[in-house]
């Protein structure tokens, strides 16, 4: 699995949020939401899961049930190896290794009885079948009920004299456990519960004292715990490793749809996006929204949705019009879209058909660097060179207000380099800026412009149109610069 480094650009287009979100601190499940797996067979995999948890509450219980017994299994690995006194750190391991023999026992009954259509969770079920009756695992299953009977049977008295403990073998002294289960049934306690409580114990390690009982006991029973040490040297690594990734990639799936829904409402949705390889058919999507923003707003704030279509020999979206009219959330709409698509997710929106990016790059507008001794123009054509190099045919670059330090004389022709390179390049592009005229560059350029309300120009109505751009970017970007428009001229005046 490949390291938890979150790509390049995911601060730009906000889904460093969202993946935030989504793994809740869980983030041994980062690597699947960072990486795309950028072929349609893998995203169809990964869709005919969803499909599954989405038809079966049982599928979803036992995955569910599986998830949790897999992280407290796993919890008392790491304090088996983390605690420092030897014969606590056994008896760790040993409950350990029970709770992994329940787990997976569980889980096999569950997903058998499940009987998921998914091709890889039949796989799952499958390789269940025969590891469950190896006689590796049925030699595990044996070696640790003979060990945990052994420690079943030992028997030992502790005597409490003010601040001096005594441990010594048990010889028929009254057993005060009857009594104590009579008084604990009287609270509905039952021996069920008492020995459920003993299966899965506190995840804590053992006071000083404690300890030092368990070190006397072990004194007075040296064969079982000579026996209970020859188990934990010979099952050191007793977790398979195929049912550690099932867990870590079925956790990435319960992850995703629980975030999806506290984002879905009767007008946010998911979809499974027709995944496009033929260069020649049209990509779009319909009622898109930005799931940073969603997070951010909750489901009180009602969300724009946005929707795009580009049919070849189109690939480039020119973004143009007022400030604050929605432009850049619109561009980080259509990353976000790709990377989710890329991973193999539902994707926000009620339908989409989209073409797999092997790559997404991103430039946003950045602070001049001046510790770098390079201006904000120079350093912003070094980082789009770096894209120009690398960027290929089935690649998503966004642009966000690129090159707004210059002229508008200087911002129209380098663009137009820019996008002339990019369009060669053939990748999808997104270009928010101001220049109005780059929308009509070529057949490949496609302009969309955020609409206002039709009596009121200075209410963003957040909706992204397909239509020509009509000059407003640039005479806005020019009453900002000296301070013109309604917000500061209203400001001056009241002030």
């Amino acid at each position: 699995m490949p390291e938890n480094t979150e790509p390049a650009y995911f601060g730009d287009l906000g889904l460093d949020r969202i993946v935030g979100e989504i793994v809740a601190g869980d983030y041994r499940t980062l690597a699947p939401l960072y990486f795309s797996i950028a072929d349609a067979a893998s995203v169809a995999m990964r869709h005919s899961i969803f499909r599954d948890l989405e038809a079966s509450q049982s599928l979803e219980s036992a995955i569910t049930q599986f998830g949790a017994d897999m992280r407290y299994t796993l919890d008392v690995t790491d304090l088996a190896a983390s605690v420092g006194e030897r014969v606590q750190a056994m008896r760790w391991h040993l409950y350990a290794c029970q709770s992994y023999l329940r787990t997976v026992d569980r889980f096999h009954r569950g997903l058998r009885a499940a009987q998921p259509e998914a091709p890889a969770l039949q796989e799952l079920a499958s390789y269940l079948d025969e590891y469950c009756g190896d006689a590796a695992y049925t030699r595990l299953a044996s070696e640790t009920a003979r060990i945990a009977r052994a420690l079943g049977a030992v028997r030992y008295c502790v005597e409490i004299d003010a601040d001096h403990v005594a441990v010594s073998r048990y010889r028929d002294e009254p057993d005060f456990s009857d009594r104590t289960l009579r008084i604990l049934s009287r609270m509905t306690v039952t021996s069920d519960d008492l020995a459920e409580a003993m299966a899965e114990p506190p995840l804590r390690e053992l006071s000083n004292v404690e300890s030092q009982i368990l070190q006397r006991v072990a004194a007075l029973f040296p064969n079982e715990f000579e026996a209970l040490a020859e188990f934990c040297r010979g099952t050191e690594s007793f977790i398979d490793q195929r049912i550690f990734r099932a867990d870590l990639e079925l956790r990435f799936y319960r992850h995703y749809r629980d975030f999806m829904a506290t984002v879905a409402t009767d007008d946010l949705h998911f979809c499974f996006p027709a995944i496009v390889e033929d260069p020649t058919q049209s990509t779009w999507v319909r009622d898109c929204f930005d799931l940073a923003l969603a997070i951010d707003a909750g489901k009180r704030d009602p969300l724009v949705v946005n929707s795009f279509r580009l049919t070849p020999p189109e690939q480039v979206l020119v973004v143009t019009g007022p400030n604050q009219g929605g432009k850049t959330t619109f561009a980080r709409m259509i990353g976000q879209l790709h990377h989710l698509a890329a991973v193999g997710v539902p994707v926000p929106g009620s339908a989409a058909r989209i073409r797999l990016p092997h790559a997404i790059f991103s430039h946003f507008e950045r602070r001049e660097n001046t510790a770098a001794g390079r201006g904000r123009l120079a350093d912003e054509l070094r980082r789009v060179k770096q894209i120009i190099d690398r960027v290929g045919p089935h690649d998503v670059v966004i642009m966000n207000e690129s090159f707004t330090s210059t002229s508008l004389q200087d911002a129209r022709v380098l663009g137009e380099a820019v996008l002339r390179d990019l369009i060669a390049a053939g990748c999808l592009v997104v270009y928010v800026t101001f220049v109005d005229e780059l929308s009509r560059l070529s057949d490949a350029t496609v302009s969309m412009v955020s609409a206002v309300a039709p009596l009121d120009p200075s209410s963003r109505t957040f909706r992204i149109e397909r239509r020509p751009a009509d000059g407003v970017a640039y005479a806005e970007a020019i009453a900002r610069k000296y301070r013109v428009t309604f917000d500061a001229l209203t400001h001056r005046l009241s002030s």
